[in-house]
């Protein structure tokens, strides 16, 4: 099964099957690194505060893109760690549709303790950025229903 035709759970398991293997917090945090590492670059045009993350204790950008139907996520930030978790989100999120992304239960989060292990005073910030995200969804999800809703009048 490919990624794009992984639904968000099936994402999420695999994360949290991944994390299990790392038993020592060095090598969760290494493996976290490696994964923020894998983030593509934000161009420097959406580093401004309409993108950013104002909740989060470090400098975050994240910007949503509908393209067909599917929501797709950019992201940066200078910390090694957040741009580890907004990439796991973004890999878990990114390329569905929005009512997928709206309704998306985030269990991995609490499955794999990360926040816990890594970084607990910001256990409760992460909600931030996930709510954002959620938030394009929604508002490109009227977006969709607005158009289905216009071309059914004018049909």
């Amino acid at each position: 099964m490919t990624m794009q035709n992984m639904t968000i759970n099936d994402i999420q398991d695999n994360l949290i099957t991944e994390f299990s293997i790392h038993q020592d917090n060095n090598a969760l945090e290494q493996h976290l690194v490696q994964l923020g590492n894998q983030l593509p670059l934000m161009s420097a045009d959406y580093k401004h505060d309409y993108y950013r993350i104002k909740d989060w204790p470090f400098p975050l950008w994240l910007k949503a893109e509908l393209q067909k139907d599917r929501v797709w996520f950019r992201a940066d930030s200078e910390d090694p760690l957040t741009r580890a978790l907004v990439s796991m989100l973004i890999k878990i999120l990114g390329g569905h549709s929005p009512k997928e992304i709206a309704d998306a239960d985030l269990y991995f989060i609490s499955e794999t303790g990360l926040l816990r292990r890594l970084i607990p005073d910001h256990a409760s910030k992460w909600l931030s950025i996930l709510r954002r995200m959620k938030s394009f969804a929604v508002s490109y999800q009227l977006q969709l229903l607005q158009q289905e809703s216009y071309q059914y009048q004018t049909s």
